[in-house]
């Protein structure tokens, strides 16, 4: 749910998620109170921001963390709420409870106080490239760098830039992102706000 590197885990190696029996709802107010109960806990969401991002759908998953041998290491539940504006890249808001003890390995783009929450906003880039892709000089450098990943596979070159704000509340954490939104970090951080201070 914290996109790229910017927090480093123990000792699983790799995450596998799948949705829990009645864990998917496209209505918020009337089933949000059941999603909460399938995660186990109360969670701080909104159903609209005041920039036009709205409720779309919700889901609760069953997430198990596995070692490189394939051996399972841990199970947890998370929560995935989807928000959509017309014209705009989707968003989602990513929410668990830590299951390992985890370090910020990226220096954050930006940060900010929301009281005594600390908001970090961060920001990566994802080339997806044809198996047969020859790396530049450029690709090589940029690999070295803790906010650029290049992947192998697709048909075609493929760049996106991936947004997001996380903070940490009562023991839950939290992830506002979304892929080639153009958003400023200060917009995101607004909308973060939003959550903090209105959220149910």
């Amino acid at each position: 749910l914290i996109p790229g590197g910017a927090y480093a885990a123990g000792h699983a190696d790799y995450l596998i998620g799948h949705s829990c029996i009645g864990g998917q709802s496209k209505n918020y107010s009337g089933d949000m109170e059941k999603m909460e109960t399938k995660l186990g806990y109360p969670v701080l969401t909104v159903e609209s921001f005041d920039n036009g991002y709205c409720f779309k759908e919700m889901e609760v998953m069953d997430t198990e963390g596995r070692d490189e041998n394939n051996n399972k290491v841990y199970t947890y539940k998370d929560m995935t709420v989807y928000y959509g504006k017309q014209g705009c890249g989707s968003m989602y808001l990513g929410i668990c409870k830590p299951v390992e003890n985890q370090t910020r390995t990226k220096i954050p783009n930006a940060t900010k106080a929301c009281g005594d929450i600390m908001l970090y906003y961060d920001e990566y880039t994802y080339k997806s490239v044809p198996a047969d892709y020859e790396m530049t000089p450029d690709d090589q450098a940029n690999e070295q760098r803790d906010d650029y990943y290049i992947s192998f596979g697709l048909d075609e070159v493929q760049i996106q830039i991936s947004q997001g704000v996380t903070w940490e509340m009562d023991g839950v954490n939290y992830n506002l992102a979304g892929f080639d939104l153009g958003l400023s970090a200060d917009e995101m951080f607004a909308m973060a706000e939003q959550i903090i201070e209105n959220g149910d």
